[in-house]
């Protein structure tokens, strides 16, 4: 069977390949509690902090702004932010990172998405966190008898969720490395992803993200076959949109 792809819908309303994505904007219920994940577990620094707000980064601009609101609990099968991604600069700062996490014992997912090393967390409060590296060179995405999948530089497929081989990536540090640096400053916001109700093409957020706010992580050309189960979108960063699957 062949495999069917598609163009890339060109659109001259899309934004600047230069476009960068700014901070996330967390609502808290303890901003306390959350200060201290942030600067304990991921190496953050506090740039400022005003009555119920506080805005937290690597000593650059900020990547994470939090404000309390007391009470405020995550809804459960809503639409709405999914995670977001801090993108580390490079192999050995992600490595930092995640034998950070096992030293303190912190859950944590490694996987490997071929574009991508990776690992999934979430903070005090349920919000989930990916830290990353991006490993283009490794393979592409694209689709496949209308299915989003990785292919390997090798030829060989892969869904995009295995094991990250966390021996190998611990390789980058030498036992002189300490695990307690802060957030290197070249961190940055790789990509947000939503989970979203209805990706139906003739809906209006769709429309809006499609023509007017999209951003793609990986080669350019990438697209997506099928508009009701993926976002498709243009260069630099990412915003991945997907339906909410609700458990029965």
């Amino acid at each position: 069977m062949k495999n069917r792809k598609k163009q890339v819908v060109k659109n001259p309303q899309q934004l600047s390949s230069a476009t960068q994505l700014g901070h996330v904007h967390l609502t808290v219920a303890d901003l306390s509690r959350q200060i201290a994940f942030y600067r304990e577990v991921l190496g953050m620094q506090v740039h400022w902090q005003e009555g119920a707000s506080a805005g937290l980064g690597a000593g650059q601009d900020d990547l994470l702004r939090l404000t309390e609101m007391k009470g405020a609990r995550r809804p459960q099968n809503a639409t709405g932010l999914y995670h977001y991604a801090l993108l580390y600069p490079d192999r050995k700062e992600l490595a930092r990172a995640v034998a950070r996490l096992f030293q303190l014992r912190y859950p944590n997912a490694p996987t490997d998405h071929v574009v991508s090393e990776t690992t999934y967390l979430e903070d005090p409060e349920g919000q989930t966190i990916e830290l990353y590296i991006r490993t283009l060179g490794r393979g592409i995405w694209e689709a496949v008898d209308g299915d989003f999948v990785f292919r390997r530089t090798d030829g060989s497929l892969s869904s995009g969720r295995d094991p990250l081989d966390v021996e190998d990536l611990l390789g980058e540090l030498t036992p002189d490395d300490r695990l307690d640096q802060p957030l290197p400053t070249e961190t940055t916001i790789g990509h947000v992803h939503l989970w979203a109700n209805d990706l139906s093409a003739e809906t209006r957020p769709l429309r809006r993200y499609s023509c007017e706010t999209m951003f793609v992580e990986g080669q350019p050309g990438s697209s997506f076959p099928d508009r009701s189960r993926f976002s498709f979108a243009f260069r630099s960063k990412r915003m991945t949109i997907w339906r909410k699957r609700r458990h029965q």
